[in-house]
């Protein structure tokens, strides 16, 4: 329809309000259907009323109106009841009429009840006797049946034993028992008579197959590993040969007879080996001719052998070896075991029987430890060359690998090691005098003794000495020896009553280069071995479990706590350098008391535009020890790292003695000035106490600016050195007091 023709839109409309109601009928809400009490009712007709889940049935409806309803209800059944009772009445009033004599009728039933019960159990113990009968008879029968089949295998495997006895060329018995049976009642007799003469000769078809098996073995392994005989094999040669063992192996496999492969294995191949290779030569080349041995020719031996055996096992016994478990003891003796049983045993007992005493011997320390080295190496190598991991397991787990791990005495040959270490450290630390070498290299020890100590550490961890099962008892060796420098120490030369004599420098000389030297040495020492400890310590150590790491047990925590008890030493001996230097700074500046007199002494009183010629040789004894200026020095060792903390510590206690000094001269000042109270004013050392222009004020003034002048030069001194003059206290007190017009009362 077009727009023309509904131009209201009506259709549309429609079906809008169509769809809308479509809609609206859909969202629609059943309300709750109100369902009188009935007969019906699920939670009126269960045995067990619930009260709770009636009401909320019943939620919808008031408290009142349920009481009504109830009622109601009550009321219905009331009237029913009332209704079947009357419907019922002739039926419910005849009833006890009807029973009246059913008594006497239930009494004649039971009087015949007895006698057939007894009837019953008599024909019940008859069949039962009948059962029993029948089902020994049936024993019988399995019984015979059994032997019967057991028969029928014996005659097949006393067949199958002639056979094979056949094929052997084993001789049988004439009057075998087992060939002529008799199949009558006499059938377990029979039996008995058959089983050991069955036994009998499968032993001796048994051994006739082990020793045949034995020689075709032999035989394949000589002509697969001989080649210095006729000539080298062929490749064609050497796979038949391959395939001959292989099936060799397998037949030793079945009939178990693990341990006499690996004999014949052992008789054949590898003792010729062993007894040729162990005669004269070194152990470097017999362990290379053994691995070399062992790859060529028993390799694809003991691989041919693992997959025969692998094969014969269960799954789960192959998933749990793969896994590089511990094996059991059970299983090691149901397989093959070339690498334990033939190879490492023939070789370990070789090499303990006839080379123990060359191996072995730890009285010899190089050579032991060069023995160790090369015999572990050669194990790790055999390792190597072994098929599977479970092959490396029961190897470890063999007596002879346990005998030739217990004949390295390693305790010994650290005990040897340990009387090597000490013995030199005792000769170096013999000598109690230090007597230090200074050298331009930095990285080198100044006194014999830590040299001695360093040598020390660094053997025990060269590749000459260390042996890593005695890695444990060097890390505690290590441990020990830093701590033997501090131990070197001088004692202290006793001071004489003249501070500036000459043994007395000297002496203070002495305790200056001991200081400086072990300082040096103990800061050389902590670079060296803290680098040691990164780059081979670290490594070598085994790892720590987390039970030792809760514990404290940390290498790298113990070597700091060494290293920090070392360097604990320094603070004393910087303290006594400190001392001696700051004795000497305090000596230069001597010359400052004199100032007064000079000044009053001279001719003429121009006014001082110079510092005094002292002020220069106040710090001289710090940068004669630093070697600054002249190139060398007693503390040019400790470099730059003391130069500027003990220029401060020196400075401000020169500084200290400075303002001393000064409060000395002007307590002096004010004596004379109370001495010639009433005269001419005296001397005032930090200002005019007259009229100005007399000549004691002049002399005040000039003291008063050499003194600033002095005080000035004197820091900039200092600053020189590193000391920083606004951070010290004592420096600006000073120059308070130099500064002042007059001069506080400082006493």
């Amino acid at each position: 329809m077009t727009l023309a023709q509904d131009p209201y839109q009506l259709d549309r409309l429609a079906d809008e309000l169509a769809t809308r109601e479509l809609a609206d009928a859909q969202d629609f809400h059943d309300l709750p259907n109100f369902v009188p009490l009935s007969h019906d009712n699920p939670f009126l007709t269960v045995p067990d009323f619930k009260v709770e889940q009636f009401l909320l049935s019943r939620s919808n409806t008031s408290l009142p109106d349920l009481r009504s309803e109830l009622r109601e209800y009550l009321s219905q059944l009331k009237e029913e009841l009332v209704k079947l009772i009357n419907d019922d009445y002739e039926a419910f009033i005849s009833l006890s009429t009807d029973l009246k004599d059913e008594g006497d009728r239930l009494v004649q039933l039971k009087s015949p009840l007895g006698d057939l019960k007894l009837q019953i159990l008599r024909s019940r113990s008859e069949l039962q006797v009948i059962q029993d009968a029948i089902q020994e008879k049936l024993q019988k029968r399995t019984v015979l049946r059994e032997e019967k089949a057991l028969l029928h295998l014996l005659l097949k495997l006393s067949e199958s034993v002639t056979r094979l006895e056949s094929l052997l060329l084993i001789t049988s018995p004439e009057n075998d028992p087992s060939r002529s049976l008799d199949v009558k009642p006499t059938l377990s007799s029979n039996l008995d008579h058959t089983d050991e003469s069955t036994d009998y000769r499968i032993d001796r078809i048994q051994s006739t197959i082990s020793s045949d098996l034995d020689h075709v073995f032999a035989t394949a392994l000589v002509a697969l590993t001989d080649g210095n005989g006729e000539g080298k094999v062929t490749e064609v040669e050497k796979s038949k040969l391959l395939a001959d063992v292989t099936e060799c192996l397998k037949t030793y496999d079945i009939l178990g007879l693990w341990r006499d492969a690996e004999d014949v294995l052992r008789r054949e191949v590898v003792r010729k080996f062993v007894r040729k290779a162990s005669s004269d030569d070194p152990l470097a080349k017999l362990y290379s001719q053994t691995l070399r041995f062992v790859e060529r020719d028993l390799s694809r031996i003991m691989n041919i052998a693992e997959m025969v055996s692998m094969k014969s096992l269960s799954s789960s016994r192959i998933e749990k070896d793969l896994g590089f478990t511990e094996p059991p003891r059970e299983h090691i003796d149901d397989e093959f075991q070339i690498m334990a049983n033939v190879i490492w045993e023939e070789f370990g007992r070789a090499l303990m029987d006839e080379l123990g005493g060359i191996i072995f011997a730890s009285g010899r320390p190089n050579q032991f430890r060069t023995h160790h080295e090369l015999s572990q190496a050669f194990v790790r190598s055999l390792e190597y060359l072994a098929p599977s991991a479970h092959s490396i397991k029961v190897m470890r787990l063999h007596p002879v690998y346990t005998a030739f791990e217990q004949r390295w005495q390693l305790p010994v040959y650290f005990q040897m090691r340990w009387k090597e270490v000490v013995g030199s450290l005792e000769e170096s630390f013999a000598v109690t005098r230090i007597e230090p070498v200074f050298v331009k290299d930095k990285t080198s020890f100044v006194t014999s003794q830590a040299n001695a100590v360093w040598v020390a550490i660094t053997a025990c961890w060269s590749a000459e000495v260390f042996i890593p099962d005695l890695c444990p008892r060097f890390w505690r060796l290590t441990l020990q020896n830093p701590s033997s420098p501090s131990h070197t120490r001088a004692s202290t030369p006793v001071q004489t009553h003249d501070p500036t004599s000459a043994e007395t420098m000297a002496a203070d000389d002495t305790i200056l280069r001991q200081n400086v030297a072990i300082i040096a040495d103990i800061k050389t020492l902590r670079t060296h071995l803290m680098a040691l400890w990164r780059e081979e310590i670290s490594m070598m150590l085994p790892e720590v479990s987390a039970d030792d790491e809760t514990s404290g047990a940390n290498a790298q925590d113990a070597l700091q706590n060494i290293m920090s008890s070392l360097t604990s030493l320094i603070a004393p001996l910087s303290t006594e350098v400190v001392i001696i230097l700051t004795k000497r700074c305090c000596d230069a500046l001597l010359p400052v008391r004199s100032i007064p007199s000079q000044f009053r002494a001279m001719s003429n009183k121009r006014t001082p535009t110079e510092p005094s010629y002292f002020v220069a040789s106040t710090l001289r004894p710090l940068k004669l020890f630093f070697g600054i200026g002249v190139g060398d020095g007693i503390g040019l060792p400790l470099g730059e790292d003391y130069v500027q903390p003990f220029s401060i510590e020196i400075f401000d206690n020169v500084v200290q003695r400075y303002v001393y000094y000064l409060t000395a001269m002007k307590k002096t000042e004010e004596s004379l000035r109370r001495l010639k109270k009433g005269k001419k004013p005296t001397f005032s050392l930090f200002g005019t106490a007259g009229t100005g222009k007399d000549d004691d004020g002049r002399d005040e003034e000039r003291i008063r600016v050499q003194m600033i002048l002095d005080v000035e030069a004197f820091g900039k001194d200092a600053e020189s050195l590193g000391v920083i003059l606004q951070s010290s206290e004592a420096y600006n007190a000073l120059r308070e007091m130099v500064q002042a017009p007059e001069a506080p009362d400082l006493s």
